[in-house]
């Protein structure tokens, strides 16, 4: 039944990638592990990259890396 309608191909798309990446969802559906927070780390250091001018050397970056950690 289902083989006589024609089905979009922008879900195609969608279901090949849910077919293929099926063993990851259902990793994160019984996990609780996230990388939310060690990107939020990284988003917040290219912002700081992102906001200075330079450093005169790399410790004070690595200073102020270690101030915006917590």
């Amino acid at each position: 039944m289902i083989s006589n309608y024609k089905t979009p191909k922008p879900l195609w798309i969608n279901l090949h990638t849910l077919h293929q990446s099926a063993h990851f969802v259902a990793n994160s559906t019984k996990y609780d592990y996230s990388n939310g927070p060690m990107e939020g780390i990284k988003h917040k250091i290219k912002n700081l990259k992102r906001s200075c001018f330079g450093f005169r050397n790399f410790k004070n970056l690595l200073r102020l890396i270690e101030c915006i950690r917590y």
